[in-house]
């Protein structure tokens, strides 16, 4: 039944995407089948990703927001909601849910996903569900109605670490789970020194906003609180990714239980931004 903690194939849910690019769109998540049966709003001439998301209009009871150049693989319907049924199984208040992330624990950075980024396979399903801090705006899922995205960030990254760390301050857990689908971004990785100056704005809105609450761990960069901004030094990439490791742990009905084990390390990483 609609509503209660065990889901069914039938459960409400919506996918939302801001589109200004229709190839790609068409190229990639119109080519998606699940959509012969699940509801697809598309949010065009919008300037800002947040709004875009907060103006969909749906009355679904799970929002799953995402960039218009991913493809959901036929097996994805199945998945989604087979995790969502086991997150929600031992923690109905759940906060965000996405299929990649990362946390900070005390040895470091560690990375979860399972999914296909620029034609590489990254991580493995074994290790999902899992908590984390922050997810990836690749694909954010959300049931509390309550969350919504800060249409105040000066650029379109950042804003799915905000939810996140929305979630978070609300008593919320946040999870990558098990929901394979092909990311083909356009987008190159590339060093810092090669983002653009409002990836940098967007960085000092977050640490200004959750002060408090750092350091914060996204997929592309930990904002501490004690960085030297007037000297310029930034946050070197490079140290994170090394430490950017696929963990094996799975999600237990009592606790989150962080085991140890490494799968693989991870061989890239993904830029916050649309195409």
């Amino acid at each position: 039944m609609k509503g209660s903690r065990m889901l069914t194939n039938n459960y409400s849910i919506a996918f939302i995407t801001p589109s200004h690019r229709p190839e790609v769109l068409e190229q990639n998540l119109m080519r998606s089948r699940i959509f012969e049966s699940r509801e697809l709003v598309v949010q065009r001439g919008y300037t800002s990703v947040p709004q875009a998301y907060n103006e969909a209009e749906t009355g679904a009871d799970i929002r799953v927001y995402l960039h218009h150049d991913v493809w959901l693989p036929d097996e994805f319907e199945k998945d989604l909601v087979n995790s969502i049924n086991e997150v929600e199984r031992v923690d109905p208040n759940w906060g965000v849910l996405g299929v990649a992330g990362v946390i900070l624990t005390d040895t470091g950075l560690e990375r979860y996903g399972f999914l296909n980024d620029r034609g590489q396979q990254l991580g493995s399903p074994e290790n999902l569900p899992h908590v984390v801090d922050t997810l990836d705006e690749l694909m954010l899922i959300v049931k509390d109605k309550g969350l919504r995205f800060d249409e105040n960030i000066p650029s379109a990254h950042f804003y799915g670490a905000d939810i996140c760390m929305q979630a978070k301050l609300k008593g919320k857990k946040n999870y990558v789970i098990n929901a394979f689908c092909h990311h083909n971004s356009g987008l190159q990785a590339s060093h810092e020194k090669n983002l653009p100056k409002d990836f940098f704005e967007a960085k000092d809105y977050i640490r200004k906003k959750y002060i408090d609450a750092l350091p914060i761990a996204t997929t592309c960069i930990i904002i501490n609180k004690d960085e030297r901004t007037a000297s310029g030094q930034q946050e070197t990439w490079g140290s994170i990714i090394s430490s950017c490791l696929f963990k094996k742990t799975r999600l237990n009905a009592l606790e989150i239980a962080f085991r140890k084990k490494v799968i693989r390390p991870i061989k890239g990483f993904i830029i916050n931004k649309p195409e």
